[in-house]
């Protein structure tokens, strides 16, 4: 197997393919899924064995043997099965020293010591037989010996514990010496001295599929920098748990942000290696904000490393909370629904333990469940209303069917996001400002229009709720926009 891997890379490279995709390899056999850090107890006890790319080490340690390797990655880049040919002492410092011996397999037999550093909102690391699990993905190339020179944090950095929109400072991981390199903040664009440095990225980060969910957007200027200077680029592929949901408007490039920075629908229904794929197939590299603008570059050389055993109608759950408000499977199903509530003056529930998963307000609506955001460190900074109780509803006892949280399972009959409790409040707050006509704006739904807009990725939205249109009647101006994208990423698809 690992022979006819590196023939394949050997005729990848020679033949200077700009895309390339590993294909899934052999079955493996159903085993419980490893202990570790869980965002959903369902996560541990998944019995189809669903091999993301950061496990299949076989098929990408080649291209990294040699080189001077740039990692893009945060908490979420974690090998949860790993077999290898390789053994490996690992001292785990979890409260305790805990030394594991790891039998693992690759085509040499080398001795490693590694002194892996896990704190307790990381996973923690067992021994399996002839497997590692749950390895953060720089551990697992530092055993092999491979050369990581840098390691690029996105949005809540690489240990996921900067609240949204934190700037993430550039520093030195005391562990290692790796210069942690921001990628949030003043650059979000790598500098090019720094990407001069290296002769290849990895790109590994857990996504939930969403446009405004800002991960794709520090990949696609990580892939920019990447074609600049003539490096290959590889993606480690992972589950997209709204792989079957495509809706909501495409992006007018007038509302082009940080949170909306590629021509995709709000909800796109790709892994980010399908997007990956998708972005250079369409030339986004050279049309969206290049980097240079009097040349061509020559293509970008990108290799996907699919998820193995894994479909479009998948059951998958995140096993690491891919974000600090993101905690749970159920703030991850609503995300898509819930979102828009933050260009509001709504809370939906940052600062609290069921961030994403409550709506509330101090003043437009009454009943029984309340809440009160505080801040929280490293989650949620200055909450909206922080130490103002609010009332409002509780999505996250509501079951799935009474309310819009969309099946965990990818292939769930719903491909839409369902906008009714937006549309609800929207209405809520019309009511009251109509029984307050004294008063001017005695209640304000939208307070940050320009930020809405950025969100849907256009203004049409806004201005047609506003009026009172229904979201069926919303929807139709979306249609046209998404079948030709459904029809534009055909060739770009994955999983089946």
């Amino acid at each position: 197997m690992t022979h006819w891997v590196l023939i394949i890379f050997a005729m990848f490279f020679s033949m200077n393919s700009w895309s390339s995709e590993i294909k899934p390899g052999e079955a493996l056999p159903n085993v419980t899924a490893p202990i570790g850090t869980a965002l959903d107890k369902a996560a541990r006890n998944q019995t189809t064995v669903i091999q993301v790319g950061a496990e299949q080490i076989q098929a990408y340690l080649p291209l990294l043997k040699g080189k001077r390797v740039g990692l893009v990655a945060n908490q979420t880049s974690v090998a949860f099965r790993v077999d290898v040919d390789v053994d490996v002492d690992v001292d785990v410092d979890v409260d305790v020293d805990v030394d594991v011996d790891v039998d693992v397999d690759v085509d040499v037999d080398v001795d490693v010591d590694v002194d892996v550093d896990v704190d307790q909102a990381e996973a923690t690391q067992y021994e399996k037989g002839n497997q590692v699990t749950n390895i953060h993905l720089l551990d697992l190339l530092l055993a092999h010996k491979v050369n990581v020179t840098h390691v690029f944090a996105p949005e809540h950095g690489v240990r996921g514990d900067h609240s949204d929109g934190e700037i993430v400072k550039s520093s030195v991981d005391t562990k290692t010496g790796i210069p942690l390199v921001s990628i949030y903040g003043k650059n979000k664009r790598p500098l090019a001295k720094v990407v001069e440095q290296l002769d290849v990225i990895v790109y590994d980060i857990q996504d939930v599929g969403a446009r405004f969910y800002t991960y794709i957007n520090s990949m696609f200027y990580m892939m920019q920098a990447a074609q600049e200077q003539g490096i290959p680029f590889i993606v480690l592929d992972r589950p997209n748990p709204h792989l079957q949901k495509v809706d909501g408007p495409m992006l007018d490039p007038e509302f082009r942000s940080f949170v909306g920075l590629l021509p995709v629908p709000m909800v796109y229904g790709l892994t980010v290696g399908e997007l990956a794929k998708m972005i250079v197939g369409e030339n986004w590299l050279n049309t969206i904000q290049p980097l240079t603008k009097n040349t061509m570059p020559k293509p970008l050389a990108l290799t996907v490393v699919p998820v193995n055993h894994y479909q479009r109608t998948s059951s998958y759950n995140l096993p690491i909370p891919p974000s600090p408000n993101l905690p749970n499977a159920k703030a991850v199903e609503l995300y898509p629904s819930l979102v828009l509530f933050e260009a509001t003056t709504i809370s939906i529930g940052r600062g609290t333990s069921l961030p994403f998963q409550v709506i509330g307000h101090p003043k437009v609506f009454t009943g029984e469940f309340t809440f009160t955001p505080r801040s929280i460190a490293g989650v949620s900074k200055y909450p909206k209303w922080e130490n103002t109780q609010l009332t409002g509803t509780n999505l996250s006892i509501i079951s799935d069917t009474k309310t819009n949280v969309p099946s965990s399972k990818a292939g769930s009959t719903s491909s839409k996001i369902n906008f009714s409790d937006l549309h609800q409040w929207n209405l809520l707050f019309k009511l009251k400002a109509d029984k307050n006509k004294g008063l001017i704006h005695p209640h304000t739904f939208i307070d940050r229009p320009a930020f809405f807009d950025k969100l849907a990725g256009t203004s049409s939205f806004r201005k047609a709720l506003l009026r009172g249109e229904s979201i069926e009647a919303i929807r139709k101006d979306w249609a046209s926009g998404l079948n030709q994208f459904l029809i534009d990423r055909q060739p770009y698809l994955i999983y089946r």
